[in-house]
């Protein structure tokens, strides 16, 4: 099969396209034939090399996949052959203590699609049964490979962690990116008030804050005066590490201002 592979560091001109040998649905396992695939900073993190982390290489990444199940392998039930699916990108063991607690995303298995194994720029990808997921023929391909880990992650640190609630005060901080575009629908359905921040215009028009209801207000460039939001909500929409220090604090009352630099 035809995948992008990289051998050694460095930037894009380290990708080659080339033929590697087909993947194999072992036990447990599907293998998807990839219609649509996404770009994560993931993916780039792990072209450029990431500092105390070692990537084994040849690699093939990507963590977002959807497409038509090619193969199912043994000891799978509730799938066929040629579904429409998509994945969710984390693997976790569904039996260690985070993951009965539902913290799948603290697994002490926890390996992701395309990091810790062969991900989505390939034309067939192996992956387990329990992280594949079924979607309807109103959703294309490009959409279903374009959710599931940006929309994981918001939903992690936005509902897992930061329990936002109806009513709350939510500032997204990079509202044109994958998370923060997901961050915004994610505190809209929980029936939130979202501040989306950006750094240009043009990253705010490619949001949902550029089409957002009245309830939404939406700050380009430095922020003017200052944004003023619960402060339990904007420490959601941090990054993953800010989040899991945020969940050894105590709870806190109050609120935080974000006030202009010059």
């Amino acid at each position: 099969m035809k995948a992008v592979v990289f051998e050694k560091h460095g930037g894009p001109e380290v990708l080659e396209y080339e033929d590697v040998p087909e993947p194999n649905a072992g036990p447990g396992e599907v293998l998807i034939q990839v219609k649509a695939t996404s770009i994560n900073h993931i993916d780039i993190f792990l072209r450029r090399g990431m500092p105390g982390i070692k990537v084994p290489l040849p690699k093939i990444v990507g963590s977002d996949a959807a497409g038509i199940i090619r193969e199912i392998g043994p000891d799978v039930s509730g799938l066929e052959v040629g579904q429409r699916v998509t994945i969710n990108p984390g693997i976790s063991c569904g039996r260690c203590e985070f993951c009965a607690a539902g913290f799948g995303g603290q697994c002490t298995s926890y390996a992701m699609v395309g990091e810790n194994r062969d991900g989505a720029y390939a034309e067939l990808v192996a992956v387990p049964a329990h992280i594949v997921l079924p979607i309807p023929d109103s959703v294309s391909f490009e959409e279903a490979a374009a959710a599931p880990l940006v929309f994981l992650t918001a939903w992690s640190m936005m509902v897992t962690k930061g329990n936002i609630r109806p009513g709350e005060d939510v500032l997204i901080l990079g509202a044109g990116a994958g998370v923060g575009t997901a961050a915004i629908q994610i505190a809209k359905m929980t029936g939130c008030r979202v501040f989306a921040a950006a750094s240009t215009d043009e990253k705010l028009e490619s949001s949902p804050a550029s089409a957002a209801s009245m309830s939404s207000w939406i700050i380009s460039g430095p922020i003017p005066g200052s944004a003023v939001c619960d402060r339990r909500a904007a420490a959601a929409a941090c990054s993953p590490a800010a989040q899991q220090r945020a969940s050894l604090r105590r709870p806190i009352c109050g609120r935080f201002s974000f006030v202009k630099f010059r």
